[in-house]
């Protein structure tokens, strides 16, 4: 068993055990967690961004409050990659072993298709989704195994003429988060 599937079926086990049961609430530091302290200050630091008016953020701001290790070892760590495309959509990647159930957007709810295939230890399933006229809630139920559970990200999608992608992965506990990546950036690989 490959080293990330060991650490998605762990942060899934110790999450379904916890109090709270939810993907980044309550639940205690799983391996290769970076820490409640990180977790806050992402959370936080988002939080701003949008609060300044600045939408869906990108990595780079992001990086630029809370520092571009602790930004590179969340991604690095991600478990799951759903990405919203502006043409209506989605690619929803998750490391060997795990797939993406479901997912609610607002009130409504999408499957990925039965469609799959395998890239570079990542099962790769796509859909289709309405993008929202206002910004909603985003959450998806993960499977690991004979494991399921639902995680709540923290930030939540709107329209985007970019493609905007949202991880789960350890900081405390696991966590989700969602970036958009411009066509002026960098070239970071988004998805």
């Amino acid at each position: 068993m490959n080293r990330r599937l060991k650490l998605f079926l762990a942060l899934l086990a110790a999450l379904t055990i916890t109090p709270g049961g939810a993907f980044g609430q309550g639940g205690g530091a799983g391996p290769g967690a970076l820490g409640q302290q990180t977790q806050r200050a992402m959370q936080t630091a988002m939080d701003d961004l949008f609060n300044k008016g600045m939408g869906m953020p990108t990595s780079a701001s992001l990086e630029e409050i809370v520092g571009k290790e602790k930004v590179d070892a969340f991604l690095a760590g991600a478990v799951v990659k759903l990405t919203f495309l502006p043409d209506g959509v989605f690619e929803a990647k998750a490391q060997e072993g795990g797939e993406v159930v479901s997912i609610q957007l607002g009130r409504a709810k999408m499957s990925p298709s039965e469609d799959e295939e395998y890239v570079d230890g990542w099962l790769i399933r796509m859909g289709e989704f309405e993008a929202p006229k206002k910004a909603q809630k985003l959450s998806m139920k993960l499977k690991a195994g004979p494991t399921e559970v639902n995680v709540e990200c923290h930030n939540k999608l709107g329209k985007s003429d970019d493609p905007v992608t949202f991880y789960v992965g350890p900081l405390d506990g696991l966590f989700c988060m969602g970036f958009t990546e411009s066509a002026e950036e960098s070239g970071d690989e988004v998805g």
